[in-house]
């Protein structure tokens, strides 16, 4: 009840409709992406019974910033994804079995750029307070991991191979497809000898 009066409140309209963005995970929303101004309520669920933080990531099409119910500011990122769509994300608290909600005030206006776009002179590092990962500037691979708390690391050969898919048999009529993962063999085939496209944009909250 709060919640709806407070958005009715800003909105100065009508009860405001709750959607569903099934493919945020392809940066896809279409009710955030048309939002030119006003608020817009960005409700999460959190099934587990212990209070967490997670980074939550919302394509937009304006400039906006994130506030609390109570009005308050959250520390933001606003940054292009691998995708080349403009991304609002924030570190949100969950509470346990519960929702929480935080809005995303449209203002407007152009979106600065806020991240930093790296070129290649040497090899990619990314890392957090656990791990480092090191990417070849040869390669563009990933070469390296390091565990920070253990100081110790691992060093790797990335491949990028594929299988030929299983069309099913008589035994077992499962095709491989989007989530079955059947090949027809046990011998992987390389898919070629390019270098892969590398970019590493960092933000406050992402990288």
């Amino acid at each position: 009840g709060d919640l709806m009066g407070w958005a009715i409140s800003q909105n100065k309209g009508p009860a405001p409709v709750f959607q569903f963005c099934n493919f945020i995970n392809e940066s896809k929303c279409d009710i955030s992406l048309s939002v030119r101004q006003g608020y817009l309520a960005v409700v999460l669920y959190n099934p587990l019974p212990w209070q967490y933080q997670k980074i939550v990531t919302v394509p937009i099409s304006v400039y906006s910033k994130v506030i609390t119910s109570g009005k308050t500011k959250v520390d933001s990122s606003i940054y292009k994804n691998e995708d080349g769509v403009n991304v609002i994300s924030w570190e949100a608290r969950l509470l346990p079995v519960g929702y929480t909600t935080y809005f995303i005030e449209v203002t407007g206006g152009i979106i600065p750029e806020e991240t930093a776009v790296e070129t290649q002179v040497e090899d990619y590092i990314i890392e957090n307070e656990h791990l480092r990962l090191v990417f070849s500037e040869k390669t563009n691979r990933l070469v390296e991991i390091s565990r920070k708390d253990l100081a110790e690391s691992i060093t790797l050969d990335q491949q990028m191979l594929w299988y030929n898919s299983s069309a099913g048999n008589n035994r077992n009529t499962q095709a491989s497809g989007a989530y079955i993962f059947r090949p027809n063999g046990t011998a992987p085939f390389p898919m070629g000898n390019q270098i892969p496209n590398i970019t590493v944009a960092r933000s406050n909250h992402v990288q």
